[in-house]
């Protein structure tokens, strides 16, 4: 008896017997599914803290075995572990295997117990034959193989203990997370017993774009992070890249979040069946659709150390840092992973206080709008800057400057609190170079989706220095108005009457 007491066995790992002959070459003493059974039973005895029950068979050779030994241990069976292999696929035993434990699953508790599947799908070696069975579709893939860093032609071949130093970091990585993942099922399936309850996902739900081969590592992590925390993670298992279907599951995966996240490669990913874009920039496209959602915030993910591997990954990143349509309703970052971590957590805490929290209540007729007025240091003691400050004060407004002084940190954390708080942003565009209100412009897309209002009004005000650069100056993001030498109160005649409209007053 292992971790379920209503089970014989808490895992039955089904493999072709040709999957584990040892290397002599390598000098292994065992096979691989028998390093794998020892290392896993190891792991998930350290997760669980208890002893859990592995069975693998060494040797089936007559059907009335399979049917007495095989058949009954499947029926006491808690999960099912296949090691997919071609020859795995061609072997008729396994099939029995699978058909026999889905069949028996089915009949008593089912395949799925609350979000978690009781088959786990680890691939030894990449595969001759993609048509794998239709009890794996949907389901998440460990797979065990992959690029040899070390190797000159970047062979692709299962990870092996006995390589490298670099096998073997990889290998028990792979290993780790599947531990986890068994382990975390048989906690669900004993909360899920008679008598017990499971734990209900409280923390939102996310959807985990699939990504590109060199950034799965990243994605793994994150996604632990978020299911340690109790927080609903979508696809649960493969997407399907056939056809219509991948759109399809994506767009009913992100119609059920609150928050997707997409982590950009080097490399773009794979093109599904039917498509012209690879997987990565369609997720993210389909996720653009719901911009305009108060409800749902898209998370963009640009690794500091991102090195696109082709021209057209590189346009595309290009794009998600410049354009504007793509930035709204989205946070683009550029940080670390345990950075990224930090600001998904606060993302979706934020989502699920705006749920349960009243609707903001309606300004009180007196209280004054809020403009926050952004200026350089340059243009702190210029005549037209203090006579617009002056200008918008005596229209009942309560304009603000950003602080700076001598300690950045500070001026920043001011900065975007004004962002979130006030009422109308309004860029004094004076002696600062273009970059600079670029900049400005960049800090409305990332720090709109976290007001809890609309901001009233945006705007640009060209002021002296002039060139024809800022005469011709334009923007989609922000009504520009030409202010000339001195400053003109009637320039500002619009801005001022889109913010005594109904809803700015």
């Amino acid at each position: 008896m292992g971790y379920l007491p209503e089970f014989d066995d808490d895992v039955f790992i089904s493999y072709a017997h040709n999957d584990d002959i040892p290397r002599r070459e390598l000098d292994e003493k065992e096979g691989w599914v028998s390093q794998l059974h020892a290392n896993l039973e190891g792991l998930v005895r350290e997760l669980l803290g208890q002893q859990p029950s592995l069975w693998r068979d060494c040797e089936i050779s007559a059907n009335d075995d399979f049917t007495r030994k095989i058949t009954n241990r499947l029926a006491k069976t808690a999960t099912l572990l296949s090691v997919i292999t071609d020859n795995y696929l061609e072997r008729e035993w396994c099939q029995r295997e699978l058909a026999e434990f889905c069949r028996h699953a089915e009949a008593k508790i089912g395949l799925r117990v609350g979000e978690k599947r009781r088959i786990f799908k680890v691939l030894k070696r990449e595969l001759r034959n993609q048509n794998l069975p239709e009890q794996f579709d949907g389901m998440e893939r460990n797979e065990f193989y992959g690029e040899d860093p070390d190797d000159p032609k970047k062979s692709v071949h299962e990870y092996r203990l006995l390589l490298n130093k670099t096998q073997r970091y990889i290998y028990y990585l792979r290993m780790n997370d599947l531990a986890e993942d068994i382990a975390d099922t048989l906690r669900v399936m004993r909360a899920a017993a008679p008598g017990a309850t499971a734990a209900v996902p409280q923390g939102g739900t996310v959807f985990l774009a699939e990504t590109s081969a060199d950034q799965d590592f990243s994605r793994i992590s994150i996604k632990k992070e978020l299911q340690k925390r109790n927080i609903a993670v979508l696809p649960q298992g493969e997407i399907p890249f056939r056809g219509m279907q991948f759109e399809q599951r994506v767009n009913e995966y992100l119609q059920q979040s609150d928050l997707s996240i997409h982590i950009f490669g080097n490399r773009s990913g794979v093109v599904p069946e039917g498509s012209k874009k690879p997987h990565t920039w369609l997720q993210h496209e389909l996720a653009m659709r719901r911009a305009n959602d108060p409800n749902f915030l898209r998370v963009v993910w640009l690794p500091k150390d991102l090195e696109p591997a082709d021209e057209d990954q590189r346009e595309y990143i290009q794009h998600l840092q410049s354009d504007a349509a793509v930035q709204k309703g989205a946070e683009i970052l550029e940080v670390g992973l345990e950075d990224l971590k930090t600001e998904v957590l606060h993302s979706l805490e934020r989502i699920q206080r705006r749920k349960v929290e009243p609707s903001p209540q309606p300004r009180a007729s007196d209280e004054p709008l809020k403009i926050y007025l952004i200026c350089d240091s340059q243009d702190l003691e210029s005549p037209s800057l203090l006579a617009l400050d002056n200008f918008l004060f005596d229209q009942g407004f309560e304009p603000s400057k950003s602080l700076l002084g001598d300690n950045p940190e500070d001026a920043r954390k001011l900065h975007e609190a004004f962002l979130q708080f006030s009422d109308a942003y309004l860029i004094y565009y004076g002696s600062a170079p273009v970059s600079w209100v670029q900049e400005k412009l960049l800090d409305f897309r990332k720090f709109g989706p976290k007001r809890q209002s609309k901001v009233l009004a945006k705007a640009i005000y060209i002021a002296a220095p002039l060139n024809d650069a800022k005469r011709a100056f334009r923007s989609h993001e922000a009504k520009v108005i030409q202010g000339g030498p001195d400053f003109n109160p009637a320039s500002l005649a619009d801005f001022v009457e889109t913010l005594r409209k109904p809803e700015g007053r």
